[in-house]
């Protein structure tokens, strides 16, 4: 089994992640399906490359959905909408009013949990979570992390008026509908994944509104200010206590196929005081198994130490949507956001990559792996994608933060930092990234090729590329 640091991208396996694309995706999103576009001189590690033959398994979720009671679920939903509307517990006679349903036939798959829609005769609209490891490796830690993650959000709601979804109710035990479940509000709107490249929609005015709007939306997390990197934990009140554990989720090698072994264990590990730390206990885990990953890593450390102390490597630490990207951003025909879902895995982080950061739809050239330009019509030229940050990174200097929560390089040089952190915690997405650093570092002018360099680290004689590599790190933090 390996170890999965989930820091602020999950690590997730090429079909762990087209399950999470097609759970946020929702009804009637569009998924983009990139192709890769790399430069001439780009050469994959060969065990990165996927074939991409796997297809979207239900199976994967079977003993889940057929220990699922779905009357049971209904009659909680009518139960728990009753108490919110009369303010006190309510008996099942109460709600015969309205009746609830479940839609079984389209459940959404993400890459850990099940997604489904309920709908009330009134038209009111709620989804139900479902952890995927539900009955089998759902444990201690699991109950930990999921009364976490529903209590962080409420905390959140309670503190600022970001339009994410409201928690109604979760149970950690499987007494009442078969599986533990957390019940929430229906997220209306548009994603920004269909709408950026909907050409008979989108104009140029509607994309800068949009991230002018989501830069005001999400600055409201600049209150919420921490002292060490890990998860939000909370008192039996509800009320924030303290910084506590990070998680981490083991996953099965390629081949593995017991049950247990599909979801993998979690375990815990204690918050960090300073981001380097953080970073380096990720680099120091991460396997090693040939001299390609070697490489790569070596160039990966260099970028990771070259991390300047300007860049807010210690306390205050802030939150951001983990997942800051298009298909978790919902709008209204007037570009007013309307949601940010996904809040799976939030931790606190380092400025740089907190609520200030580029969302990463616009900072898609820095993951060649998953950059399709410009083969895939959808695609942003690097161009246009430079001068949207620009863009964002202005609406940000023009709500004029306090300076102690905020600083033009928390999102100026954010992309950065996203890249170092991707690269360290992605197999998948190393290879790219790495060449993409060495580009934005020697000035789109690389001394060498990557080939020379893999030759160079096989043969023991890399020290003077690293040499030069670690020189232009220390020069590379400029948008």
């Amino acid at each position: 089994m390996a170890d999965t640091h989930i820091s602020s991208r999950d690590s997730l396996s090429p079909k762990a992640n087209e399950r999470r694309v097609a759970e946020l995706a929702a009804i009637g999103r569009v998924i983009d399906e990139s192709s890769t576009s790399f430069p001439s001189d780009y050469e994959p590690n060969p065990e990165e490359v996927s074939d991409g033959s796997e297809d979207e398994d239900l199976e994967l979720f079977r003993p889940v959905i057929d220990a699922i009671d779905f009357d049971a679920l209904a009659s909680v939903a009518m139960r728990i909408r009753g108490e919110q509307e009369t303010g006190a517990p309510v008996q099942e006679k109460v709600t015969q009013s309205i009746s609830c349903y479940v839609n079984q036939d389209s459940p959404i798959l993400g890459s850990y949990h099940l997604v489904y829609f309920l709908t009330f005769s009134d038209g009111l609209r709620w989804v139900v979570r479902i952890p995927g490891n539900a009955v089998s490796t759902f444990g201690k830690l699991d109950v930990e992390r999921l009364d976490q993650e529903n209590q962080m959000m409420r905390h959140v709601r309670s503190v600022t008026s970001m339009p994410i979804p409201n928690v109604f109710f979760w149970e950690t035990s499987s007494s009442t509908i078969g599986v533990p479940y957390t019940l929430m509000s229906f997220v209306c709107g548009i994603s920004v994944l269909e709408r950026w490249s909907d050409k008979s929609w989108i104009t140029e005015a509607k994309r800068l509104t949009i991230l002018r709007n989501l830069a005001r939306v999400v600055s409201q997390l600049h209150v919420l200010q921490f002292d060490k990197i890990g998860t939000l934990s909370f008192d039996v009140d509800g009320n924030f206590s303290h910084i506590g554990d990070l998680y981490t989720r083991t996953e099965p090698k390629i081949g593995d196929c017991k049950e247990e072994e599909t979801w993998g264990f979690l375990t815990s590990h204690a918050p960090y005081d300073d981001t380097r730390t953080w970073l380096m206990d990720e680099w120091d885990g991460l396997e090693r198994s040939n001299q390609y990953s070697e490489a790569e890593l070596a160039i990966m450390r260099l970028a990771a130490d070259s991390i300047p102390g300007s860049v807010a490597t210690k306390p205050p630490f802030v939150l951001s949507p983990p997942d800051f990207d298009s298909q978790n951003v919902f709008i209204d025909e007037n570009c007013n956001i309307t949601g940010i879902i996904d809040w799976d895995n939030t931790i606190t982080q380092p400025r740089i990559a907190g609520f200030a950061r580029y969302p990463s739809w616009i900072t898609r050239d820095w993951d060649p792996c998953m950059y399709g330009y410009p083969i895939v019509p959808a695609e942003d030229s690097p161009e246009q994608l430079s001068r949207y940050r620009q863009e964002y990174a202005r609406a940000f200097d023009e709500l004029h933060l306090p300076a102690a929560a905020y600083s033009s390089q928390d999102t100026l040089l954010s992309h950065i930092f996203e890249a170092i952190d991707l690269g360290i915690s992605s197999a998948m997405c190393r290879s790219g990234i790495v060449y993409r650093l060495l580009e934005h570092a020697f000035d789109s002018k690389v001394p060498f090729s990557i080939r020379e360099y893999y030759s160079a680290f096989e043969d023991q004689r890399a020290e003077l590329y690293l040499i030069r590599i670690k020189e232009a790190f220390r020069t590379m933090w400029h948008p």
